[in-house]
């Protein structure tokens, strides 16, 4: 074998493929708070009309 024919199969050994790193997400699902049964949640005023309309859909002024 020639020199540069042994320094090539040295070269090759030598180089080690790089792995792209990835971040693990912010948020994988294992670290979300559950909220307690205690805690009762807030409704804000756009969800509680919402709601209100739900319940009357056609505006009956009868109906409360």
């Amino acid at each position: 074998m020639s020199i540069d024919k042994e320094n090539t199969d040295k070269n090759k050994d030598l180089k080690v493929k790089r792995k792209r790193t990835t971040n693990p997400p912010i948020n994988d699902g294992m670290n979300t708070p559950v909220p307690d049964s205690t805690v009762i949640p807030i409704i804000s005023k756009s969800e509680e009309a919402l709601y209100k309309q739900a319940e009357n859909p056609l505006g009956d002024p009868h109906k409360i």
